[in-house]
């Protein structure tokens, strides 16, 4: 197909509903960005949706996290993690609530969160044996976000992903649809959407980048990390793919040395599976 003659930013800027973040992460942000907080006032954000501060308080007290204690309270989050970090689980814990309510024929929600998670894992596991530390914030946003360029091109033009699929109908779950139907090599409507966030540009440059981790201009052992994972968590059980390619050049741009594939394709199934239970049930996401 022609790609469509529309920049990411068009599109972004012609749909605000759709373009729009999660309530309480956009309140977060307008409130953090205002410079003159305390705790207080930001727990009294999260609070004040008490689905939002039950998801929030079950995720950093998941094993994904691996607290040395029990966190009880959102101030108490904010406390252990920092303000930005409790902004960007904020927004993890409600973006599949937020991004929902494609036609089915376009995309099978369910299993695109799904995948986005398993990347998230997988990247998570990766980073255990980088020599310089991730957020584990960073790796769960960069692969829930990874494709989420390739969600709001099912809402906001439809009919150009019926025609991409008609020539290939794997192209929403392999990760190409903004290349096909935007024609860009990188995931820049991706890109353009979590700019428009504001999200700190680390994350923007590993959802933006991961395609070409090489190019990237920031950010690099990260939108490494979220590279291999995209490209080798669906295949890491197979025991095949890029995890299992000690030549692939994304290991030396990590700075990362191959892991044995059984051990990491058993433990990104367990991490997998544990995470997966925390989202369960968001607002029938699962």
């Amino acid at each position: 197909m022609q790609p469509l003659a529309l920049t990411p930013r068009d599109i972004v800027l012609a749909a605000p509903d759709l373009a729009s973040p999660p309530e309480v992460y956009r309140r977060l942000t307008e409130v953090l960005e205002q410079g003159d907080w305390d705790l207080p006032q930001l727990a009294r954000v999260v609070e004040s949706d008490p689905g939002v501060t039950a998801r929030l308080l079950k995720l950093v007290n998941s094993p994904y996290f691996g607290m040395p204690r029990r966190v009880s309270s959102v101030a108490d989050a904010v406390g252990v993690l920092g303000a930005n970090a409790l902004r960007s689980l904020v927004l993890a814990s409600t973006v599949m609530e937020r991004y929902r309510g494609v036609p089915e024929e376009l995309l099978d929600v369910r299993a695109f969160w799904r995948r986005s998670l398993r990347v998230a894992v997988t990247a998570s596991l990766l980073a255990e044996a980088a020599p310089r530390a991730v957020e584990r914030q960073e790796l769960l946003l960069g692969g829930l976000l990874h494709d989420i360029g390739g969600m709001l091109l099912c809402l906001t033009v439809p009919e150009a992903v019926r025609e991409a699929l008609l020539e290939d109908p794997d192209v929403a779950s392999s990760g190409a649809l903004e290349r096909v139907v935007l024609g860009s090599p990188r995931q820049a409507l991706g890109e353009a959407l979590l700019e428009h966030w504001r999200l700190p540009p680390r994350i923007v440059a590993a959802v933006a980048w991961h395609p070409q981790p090489a190019q990237a201009p920031q950010a690099a052992l990260l939108v490494a990390l979220t590279s291999l994972a995209v490209a080798g968590a669906a295949a890491l059980a197979e025991g095949e793919g890029p995890l299992t390619d000690p030549a692939d050049p994304r290991w030396a741009l990590a700075g990362v040395s191959p892991l044995p594939a059984e051990a990491l394709a058993e433990a990104a199934d367990s991490a997998y599976r544990s995470t997966l239970a925390l989202f369960e049930g968001t607002a029938g996401a699962y």
